[in-house]
């Protein structure tokens, strides 16, 4: 198995959503300056693997986007096509990444932290967007980022307009679905 840690993402749980590592295994963590401390407990569940700290460039999704090129290279050196790859993240933008790859048959998925084992405003933002994945899958699948940008705004009027004007009757329910989550959003 590879495992590529989005550390920025997941680094106090990520040894955690493993499971158990054996010596096959390759764990790449990607990991900036903003980010980079990990703890004995963690260096003590992976020692089996095989593991390589890959420090990448700070900057906005800059670490998601190196974490991906590097994902397209590991799975180009794998000529046989046996590898599986789990990318560790509770990041929803590597979605995209991952239904690509699939795509093309390769056994790949997203481990992603339980809701359990986030906290405050993470856990309400991830039942959020549990929610709105299942009641929003085409706009999910494309857009949920644009959509918790307008929640960015300060009016709740403002949110809803845009969200109407964007999504039309969508709109109306995407609202009616985030108003509880507006103060974490």
């Amino acid at each position: 198995m590879n495992y590529l840690i989005d550390f920025e993402n997941v680094a106090t749980n990520f040894h955690e959503l493993l499971g158990e590592v054996t010596t096959s295994d390759k764990i790449y963590i990607f990991y900036t300056d903003r980010c980079q401390k990990i703890s004995i407990d963690q260096m003590a569940s992976i020692q089996l693997a095989t593991v390589e700290f890959i420090k990448t460039a700070s900057g906005k999704n800059a670490l998601d986007f190196q974490l991906g090129s590097y994902l397209g290279y590991l799975i180009a050196k794998d000529t046989e096509g046996k590898q599986k790859f789990i990318i560790v993240s509770n990041d929803s933008g590597y979605n995209c990444l991952v239904n690509f790859w699939k795509q093309r048959k390769i056994n790949i998925k997203i481990q992603k932290g339980q809701p359990g084992i986030l906290s405050g405003k993470n856990a309400k933002l991830a039942e959020f967007e549990g929610k709105f994945k299942q009641e929003f899958p085409n706009i999910y699948q494309l857009r949920f980022k644009e959509v918790i940008q307008v929640f960015k705004r300060k009016e709740m009027c403002d949110i809803h307009n845009e969200l109407v004007s964007k999504y039309g009757t969508n709109g109306k329910s995407i609202y009616k679905l985030a108003k509880p989550y507006l103060n974490i959003l």
